[in-house]
């Protein structure tokens, strides 16, 4: 008897795995959610993965409220591996900006930065910018960063795109004024030094910081004059510059899109310093519409996120407070996203990105 059973319970195993699998590999893997199809799914595929991580990170995704206006918890994180490196940045800006912008203490930008990190590694995703976010906030733990410091350290680590354009920056502050006579080599070559060793006194590196820290070697050995080296380090600049450059273009053109009326785009590059050269921040950077039109902002620069702020930089009116009432302010906009405003007076509107005070445009209503 035990015999016969036995029989019959492999002989419905192998009928239900030859059936199953059949049905498996006729369906698409990426439209099952759990045990049933997405379709079935109330609300779909998005609400499955929002839910199934709520429940992975014990929130209740119906009652789950913060009584705290400053409550850093993070909203859902859609478990994919492949979207980490564009989804993970952009979680951590909101808490870098708004730290840059006064708007939250450094220990509380820390805070949400930890939380936004904790939350992809409790799902097992992980990438070379998740473990350099973690690295830092290792050092953090045992005391080798703290504050703003921590911030800035954390920023360049999760936008490494970052790193040689505010390096260069800082470089160009000392070598143009030599460059102009109106410093020393030696003087020059104590500012680059200052700057370079800031950048490593954070753990951040890259192939410009390394190339930058050889020339500084040289110097410091004594086997080659802080005029020469100088030099080098102008002429390692110019190198990564090219290369930047390259990059938003071909063939020597910023590839554009095509753009529906009323539209400004905000184009790949424009978080880098030097796209207002070529009027590429905003594209068009200049627009004229009439009374009534409604302009739409558009963010299509990678994950890297921008503003839309009536005004100008280190001006005390902007956004909503912009002179005569009919100011306007995007907040933060992540890759992807837009923004409308519709101009119901005419006149001249000044606007730039707060997070790149580069990223300056106009419009026009007639």
């Amino acid at each position: 008897m035990l015999t016969k059973n036995l029989i019959i319970a492999i002989a419905v195993i192998s009928v239900f795995g030859v059936s199953g699998g059949s049905i498996v590999q006729q369906a698409d893997a990426t439209d099952i959610c759990g045990l049933m199809f997405c379709a079935d799914y109330p609300g779909g595929k998005e609400a499955y993965q929002k839910n199934w991580t709520n429940e992975f990170r014990g929130i209740d995704s119906h009652n789950h409220h913060s009584s705290d206006s400053k409550s850093h918890n993070m909203k859902g994180v859609v478990p994919s591996s492949h979207n980490a490196d564009e989804e993970f940045p952009a979680k951590l800006d909101v808490f870098i900006h708004k730290f840059e912008l006064d708007k939250i203490s450094a220990n509380e930008a820390l805070e949400g930065i930890e939380e936004v990190h904790n939350g992809f590694v409790d799902l097992y995703i992980t990438s070379d910018l998740i473990e350099a976010v973690g690295e830092k906030i290792a050092l953090i733990d045992s005391g080798k960063l703290s504050g703003s410091d921590a911030v800035e350290a954390i920023h360049l680590s999760a936008e490494p795109q970052n790193v040689n354009p505010e390096f260069i920056g800082a470089l160009d502050e000392y070598l143009h004024k030599f460059e102009l006579g109106k410093m020393t080599a030696d003087k020059t070559i104590t500012g680059v030094i200052d700057t370079y060793e800031g950048l490593t006194s954070l753990y951040i590196s890259s192939e410009l910081i390394e190339n930058v820290g050889i020339q500084i070697n040289i110097y410091e050995s004594g086997n080659d004059s802080a005029e020469h080296v100088l030099h080098e380090i102008h002429e390692e600049i110019e190198e990564v510059e090219a290369k930047m450059a390259a990059l938003q273009s071909v063939d020597g053109e910023v590839p554009m899109k095509e753009l529906p009326p009323n539209t400004v785009d905000m184009p790949a590059g424009a978080g880098v310093p030097g796209c207002e050269e070529h009027e590429m921040c905003y594209y068009p950077t200049h627009l004229t519409v009439h009374v009534g039109d409604t302009v739409t902002w558009i963010n299509s620069d990678g994950s890297i996120p921008h503003m839309v702020t009536s005004g100008w930089p280190d001006s005390d009116q902007i956004g909503e407070n912009y002179p005569g009432g009919h100011g306007f302010d995007s907040d933060f906009m992540s890759g992807g996203a837009s923004f409308m405003h519709t101009f119901d007076t005419p006149g001249e509107y000044d606007y730039y990105c707060q997070l790149h005070p580069w990223m300056i445009g106009s419009i026009t209503v007639e």
